[in-house]
């Protein structure tokens, strides 16, 4: 039985293998048409399930019928974006070999295929971590990663005048950008740093469940709704930031 969302396009195997070695400005390009099928994830109809798992996170995102409004547009935008990205890293079309590069490509990705506030903005957490990536060395170190991740949460900051307290994503990655660099100066293992910032984030996301608005979507909401449930942009935010630390985990 075919997944849901899932696509039935196939990029061909003498693409796959080419684009490989194009220049970025060129691989942009072959993005754009490969990714051309995709387009019809970002239908307010796509279809997702009703219980979606993300694997190695403390969440399970579950549409009820108490579930708002917003936490659903997020669920949408979360699917149609680990859809296309799942897609693109399987036609191999993510220069894996430079971490500015891909990163960059990553914000392509999010600006193409994530709708609303929450594509705006990651996709300037992207352009951030990039621009503080390219200067570094290939392949960055840990400290380096913290810096760049530091960078896009300050871009986040300003650009969308948000900060801790506000009941968005930075309240789970203000703390898990200050665990992880504490860990690190102290000369913890990255890996352990990682995960133990990752717990930061999914306390961090789980404390707006205490918090008033400020600041998006859920800033139009009534405050005895607001109080059943996180902030589902900071729980998309943790589940993401956790699932990618358990990632490198299981690298190591």
């Amino acid at each position: 039985m075919k997944e849901v969302g899932e696509s039935s396009q196939k990029a061909p195997p003498k693409q796959k293998a080419a684009d490989q070695n194009l220049p970025r400005e060129q691989r942009k390009e072959s993005h754009h048409s490969l990714t051309a099928p995709l387009d019809k994830l970002n239908s307010p109809k796509t279809k997702i399930p009703p219980r979606l798992l993300i694997p190695h996170t403390s969440f399970t995102i579950q549409k009820t019928k108490t579930t708002l409004k917003e936490n659903h547009v997020i669920l949408q935008d979360v699917f149609r974006l680990l859809e296309c990205v799942m897609k693109l890293l399987s036609w191999l079309l993510y220069p894996l070999n430079d971490a500015a590069e891909t990163i960059s490509e990553l914000g392509a990705s999010i600006g193409r295929v994530m709708g609303g506030t929450s594509g705006i903005l990651y996709t300037l957490f992207c352009k951030a971590a990039y621009a503080k990536l390219k200067g570094f060395s290939s392949p960055p170190t840990a400290k380096e990663w913290a810096d760049a991740l530091e960078a896009s949460i300050a871009a986040i900051s300003k650009y969308g005048g948000a900060t801790t307290g506000y009941r968005t994503m930075l309240d789970a990655l203000i703390p898990a950008a200050t665990v992880l660099k504490e860990k690190l100066d102290a000369g913890l293992d990255p890996v352990d740093a990682f995960i133990i910032s990752s717990e930061a984030a999914i306390s961090g996301a789980e404390s707006t469940r205490h918090m008033q608005p400020q600041t998006g979507r859920s800033s139009y909401v009534s405050g005895d709704v607001i109080a059943t449930v996180p902030d589902p942009g900071a729980v998309a935010a943790a589940a993401w930031y956790q699932a990618a630390a358990f990632a490198i985990k299981n690298k190591s």
